[in-house]
Formats: structure tokens, C-alpha cells, sequence
């Protein structure tokens, strides 16, 4: 399974109109812009705990997921302004799409803002980021890593939602979000449907927030969501700290990926064929620091107490570190290892948060990569 952060660098491509507002023929058009951005990140991964032995693979990168996308802006006048992000996702080592094949699978969605009394407020419609991944990358110490090994927390809300209607509010330090995602279902308002919230706030060199999130599956079983997080700056160093509880309904199935079932494309984990209610409490902790301008290192472990597997219990553990090199502001070289143990009913689990070993309890990998951002 891949995953990606969403932190990228960009740059702009085209800007029309610039400057004043221009009037032609009696008509006012503002300033727009249109930004091409991308990252491509790949990465040579030695991956121990797969049937047949160990195996030396080239992988989608360990730190991003590869893409590139089309952002824009057009100034409307009185604080008005309409945006829009498309973002295709693909595996670099193999040039295929990724995100389930769907062209712009990471983001697609148009929307509006509003700046007034140093507040701004946007609204935006399409497939968009879950609340819960945009607050918590913050808390987590690779802010969610391109590789599912050092980045499976994110199972338990999902990444990304299609048909989805979003607020955001913006003023000062303080960030709030809320999220509807439509369900699509003839007869049924909450069939399919995922209702989420959330917020920031940063003090100094603390950041805290929180984030809630429930999901409906096409018979109504639930999936319900919380965490709390925060991030403290001292010195060069970085410390992370995020608790998170997820609670699935018996049978709780999102839809096939590459379909338009309810919950397709998201990304979140499954609780098919298990007839208990499961339960997961997850700690994500670690440390980054900055030994100097251009040298970063991280080290974290993360840790799933499991209940509810058919009345079983069990556990999944990863520990990780990683250093990553600048070579210049865009292009970096990384070298990492992650370990990750599954114990009791999670061994052998398919949907088990920490990875699928196919019966293996733990799986190791060495990696080396390089990443470009533009």
C-alpha cells in the first residue's frame, strides 16, 4: 500500500493580468494566477517479513508520494477571490496512475474565499484531503511519510473523500475546518456520508489541535473518530505527540477502491468478516532535529493497541528513523529504517493497521531515496 504527505514547493507557471484591475469594454477583470507544481520521490527499499524471503524493490518514495498539479486563483474584487487544485498522483518507478488510476486522484475542487476583518473564509467542493489528515500531519513526525510503514495511523480516517463539501476558517493562528461528504445514495441522506471537524491552534513554538470524523457505510455501519495532538519547537529539535481512536462497527466495509461504491477511494481501513465492534488506540511519538542547515533527522514509534477481533485483542508497533540531506532547496537524499511488529490477533489479520505481512509477525525495511519538488 502506498500513502503521501501533502506538503510540496511550487512555483508559479503563468500569471495573467497582473497588477490593477484592467476594465475592457465596461467589464473589471482582477488578478489571477495559475501555479504548476510537483514532487517526484523514488526510493530503493531492501523489505524483510514477505513470503518467498527478503526482497530488493524500487518503491514510491518513503517520504512523499510522486505527483504534479495545477493550483489557481482569480482575484474577484472586495476580498472575493475563486480557487481551484487539481493533482494527479503517480508511481514514478513504473509511470502509472496511482489513487486508485483516477487522473486527478489526490485533489480535484473548485471553490470560494472570502477575506474580511482579517478572517478568511473558503468554501470548496470535489475530491478533497479528510480533516483529519490535513490537522494531524501536523502532530506526526514525517507529517505523514509516502511510505504506509511509517505512516499507517492515517488508515484509521482515511486520506481522501470524493463528492465532498468543505469550510475553512482561517484567522490569525487559529485554523477550523469542517467537512461533508456526500453519500450518494437513493433514499438514504447518511448512507455512504462522512461528517468531519477540526482545529489548530499555534502558540509560540506550540502547536495543539484536534480532529473528529464519522463515516457511514452502504448498510449504515459506522466508523467513528478522535485525536488529539500537538507539536513543541525547543531549539533545533521538534517533538511530536498524537493519541488517536478509531471504533468500526461489526462488518464495517468501505467501498472496492476504482468504484463508485460508498467510501471508495479513501483509503480507510476495513472491519469486513470481523462480527465485534473493533477498537484501536493509537500513539504516534518521535522527534525531529536539526543538526544543521541542511541535515534533518527523525526517529519515531508508533504504536496500535487493538480490542474487538472477534473478541481477541492484539497489537502493531513500528519503530523508524531517518535522515534526510539537502542538496539545495528543492532536491533532497534520504536514508531510512523502519520495524514493524504485529502480536496476537493482528498477525495474519487482513486489515490489520500496520500492514498485511501475510502471516509474518513483523517486517523490516532499509531504504535510500532521492526527492525533487518544482
Amino acid at each position: 500500500m502506498r500513502n503521501s504527505c501533502w506538503r510540496n514547493s511550487s512555483k508559479s507557471l503563468l500569471v495573467a493580468g497582473a497588477g490593477a484591475l484592467i476594465s475592457v469594454s465596461g467589464a473589471s477583470y482582477a488578478q489571477s494566477s495559475v501555479t504548476l507544481y510537483g514532487v517526484v520521490d523514488v526510493a530503493v527499499t531492501n523489505r524483510t517479513g514477505v513470503p518467498g524471503g527478503s526482497q530488493v524493490l524500487m518503491t514510491e518514495g518513503v517520504l512523499q508520494g510522486s505527483r504534479w498539479g495545477l493550483r489557481g486563483t482569480e482575484d474577484l474584487g472586495d476580498g472575493w477571490k475563486a480557487l481551484f487544485q487539481l493533482e494527479n498522483g503517480f508511481q514514478v518507478y513504473n509511470g502509472q496512475f496511482d489513487q486508485q488510476g483516477q487522473l486527478f486522484g489526490r485533489q480535484a475542487w473548485v471553490g470560494l474565499s472570502k477575506y474580511f476583518a482579517n478572517t478568511t473564509n473558503t468554501v470548496s467542493f470535489g475530491r478533497q484531503y479528510t480533516i483529519p489528515f490535513v490537522m494531524l500531519y501536523n502532530f506526526d513526525p514525517l507529517g505523514w511519510a509516502g511510505n504506509i510503514q511509517m505512516a499507517w495511523p492515517n488508515l484509521m480516517q482515511g486520506c481522501r473523500f470524493d463528492n465532498t463539501m468543505q469550510y475553512h476558517f482561517q484567522s490569525g493562528q487559529l485554523d477550523a475546518m469542517l467537512q461533508y461528504s456526500l453519500g450518494g445514495q437513493p433514499g438514504s441522506m447518511s448512507k455512504g456520508s462522512t461528517f468531519a471537524a477540526g482545529s489548530t491552534y499555534k502558540f509560540g513554538q506550540v502547536m495543539a489541535g484536534f480532529s473528529v470524523q464519522q463515516s457511514r457505510d452502504a448498510e449504515n455501519r459506522m466508523m467513528r473518530f478522535g485525536a488529539v495532538g500537538a507539536n513543541v519547537g525547543i531549539g533545533s529539535a521538534n517533538i511530536y505527540a498524537l493519541y488517536q481512536l478509531g471504533l468500526r462497527d461489526p462488518n464495517f466495509t468501505p467501498g472496492a477502491a476504482g468504484t463508485t461504491t460508498p467510501l471508495a477511494n479513501t483509503s480507510l481501513l476495513s472491519n469486513a468478516g470481523n462480527p465485534t465492534t473493533r477498537r484501536d488506540s493509537v500513539f504516534d511519538v518521535g522527534v525531529g532535529y536539526q543538526i544543521t542547515p541542511a541535515l534533518r533527522t527523525t526517529v519515531a514509534v508508533m504504536y496500535d493497541s487493538v480490542s474487538g477481533i472477534a473478541g481477541k485483542t492484539g497489537g502493531d508497533t513500528t519503530v523508524y528513523a531517518l535522515a534526510d540531506y539537502l542538496l539545495s532547496k528543492r532536491t533532497d537524499v534520504y536514508a531510512g529504517a523502519d520495524y514493524t511488529r504485529l502480536t496476537g490477533a493482528e498477525v495474519g489479520n487482513p486489515y490489520a493497521i500496520g500492514g498485511n505481512f501475510q502471516g509474518a509477525h513483523s517486517r523490516t525495511e532499509i531504504s535510500a531515496g532521492l526527492r525533487t519538488r518544482f
